[in-house]
């Protein structure tokens, strides 16, 4: 008997998927589909390509890599699904490759290459041959992504994640627009609006809206005090507990 398995639904999705960098060799070409928009940033390409701290956050942020040998340009990461295995990917282009990046469009099959010189940087192309076409079964995969966590991740800087986080929400989630994974609220009902046996039903869950009191119908202390009595048994039958005697 084999051991149970439970293989990914269709249209499933996960809590957060890394985009990571991935280099590409002088003299190599890979195939790969578009993922989403190239995020441009100015970042400094000395060693490892890090963002300008001072220009992200506006002067908020001191920025250490800013220096005379050290100089700041503009490059974008772009994200990709590696054709051979559809691993999520990202791969860091310049400015000089706007025009090209401009034209892309969402999952179109694109060569990755760079050229025979260390100097050479990395380049994207439509790809020309006739292919099969972008599938998935997650349904997230057919929006744009976003890259700011895989980004946040990718520089590892402690200084701009605590900016981010002050400026823009702690726990902020980007990729759950990207996967719409937006809950429904049920809206409330006024009590005309449902039927008596519903209504404590209603009334448990907290799905009805207060009442408001007419002048002349303020609570007497004994109505109070059954309203009272009424809404903790309300609570403890939510709550899947024996009424209070």
């Amino acid at each position: 008997m084999p051991i149970p398995q439970q293989p990914p639904e269709e249209g499933g999705t996960v809590r957060h998927v890394q985009f990571r960098y991935v280099p590409t060799e002088t003299g190599t070409q890979w195939k790969a589909y578009v993922a989403g928009k190239p995020h441009w940033f100015t970042a400094h390409t000395k060693r490892r390509t890090k963002p300008c701290l001072h220009v992200m956050t506006r002067g908020e942020l001191i920025c250490t890599r800013c220096t005379a040998d050290n100089p700041a340009r503009k490059v974008a990461y772009l994200p990709l699904y590696r054709e051979v295995d559809t691993k999520e990917v990202m791969v860091i282009l310049y400015e000089h490759q706007y025009d090209a990046l401009a034209a892309l469009t969402l999952h179109q099959r694109v060569i990755i290459g760079r050229e025979n010189q260390q100097s050479d940087a990395v380049w994207v192309a439509p790809n020309p041959a006739k292919g099969q076409t972008f599938h998935s079964t997650f349904r997230w995969k057919y929006q744009n992504v976003d890259l700011t966590q895989s980004l946040l991740i990718l520089w590892g800087l402690p200084e701009l994640v605590s900016w981010y986080n002050a400026t823009h929400g702690a726990g902020a989630k980007p990729m759950q627009t990207a996967r719409e994974t937006t809950e429904e609220v049920q809206p409330k009902k006024k009590r005309s609006e449902v039927s008596p046996m519903m209504g404590a039903a209603f009334e448990r869950h907290g799905l009805l809206e207060p009442e408001a009191l007419l002048p002349g119908q303020e609570e007497t202390a004994e109505t109070l005090a059954l309203r009272r009595i009424q809404e903790q048994q309300n609570a403890h039958r939510a709550n899947g507990k024996p009424k209070p005697r």
